[in-house]
């Protein structure tokens, strides 16, 4: 800070860039409740694309060779910073992947793939056995419930993850802006957006946004986590299938709305 007392640059960009989360965010939410689902699915993931912009100030990083765009790039960073955030949550320490599964990772990336393609190759059985082998023993300080909860979380945020760094969210964004016609058919049309694409969409911005304002790890990701949460102790069995089956359709109830 200078002698004068002004605020650092960064700060400046950093409560602005926040303040215009915020703004989209609320945009999203009005245009859905008007019947704008498109619309309102474009914002949200703008607001997303907003908050990867933030950690980008905050991280220093900058856009690979891989990463097609400054849209898609923010996109990823903000969701790789959303399942990061989730083992600080619950305590863990980020996996350390050994000299044998880092290189068997790192070929994915030969031939300067793009993340686009990276995520369309299939994962070998051996490579996801290794990882699952490694990681198992982080939960062993966990409660049943908090390890059940975790994994949906982690779910959560792997379809996030994914669709961010496929390029499929950005597509999700163009879908909600553009008309696209091939051979004089519309094959895209904003209007066909469903409402409960655009709130799903909405949940995810609001939930990175606690994290990029205040750096809130203890929130859970996801309502499904959320009703959980509130539930604990969770019921075994039979009883906590037919729970997850009644909060799954009557989730799917209050987004059709």
């Amino acid at each position: 800070m200078s002698g004068t007392g002004s605020v650092p640059s960064n700060e400046v960009v950093s409560a602005a860039i926040l303040a215009n989360c915020k703004r989209l965010l609320d945009d999203a939410k009005a245009l859905l409740d008007a019947g704008s689902a498109g619309s309102a699915l474009a914002l949200a993931i703008m607001a997303i694309e907003e908050i990867g912009k933030g950690h980008q100030l905050e991280l220093a990083t900058s856009k690979g060779k891989s990463t097609p765009s400054w849209h898609q790039y923010r996109q990823f960073l903000a969701s790789f910073v959303l399942m990061a955030s989730l083992f600080q949550k619950y305590g863990l320490p980020q996996p350390q992947f050994p000299d044998g599964i880092r290189q068997r990772i790192e070929e994915r990336w030969a031939n300067a793939r793009t993340m686009r393609e990276v995520v369309a190759l299939p994962i070998s059985d051996d490579l996801r056995k290794d990882v699952a082998e490694l990681t198992k023993p982080l939960l062993d300080s966990l409660d049943h419930d908090s390890i059940f909860i975790l994994r949906i979380e982690l779910a959560w945020n792997n379809k996030i993850l994914m669709a961010a760094a496929s390029g499929r969210l950005e597509a999700l964004r163009q879908s909600g802006l553009y008309l696209d016609h091939v051979e004089g058919h519309v094959s895209s049309d904003p209007s066909a957006v469903l409402r409960q694409d655009a709130y799903r969409w909405i949940r995810v911005a609001e939930r990175a946004l606690l994290l990029l304002e205040h750096g809130n790890f203890r929130a859970p990701y996801g309502e499904l986590a959320g009703v959980l949460e509130s539930l604990k102790p969770l019921p075994l069995g039979g009883d906590l299938v037919r729970l997850l089956e009644s909060l799954q359709a009557s989730t799917a109830r209050d987004q059709a709305v």
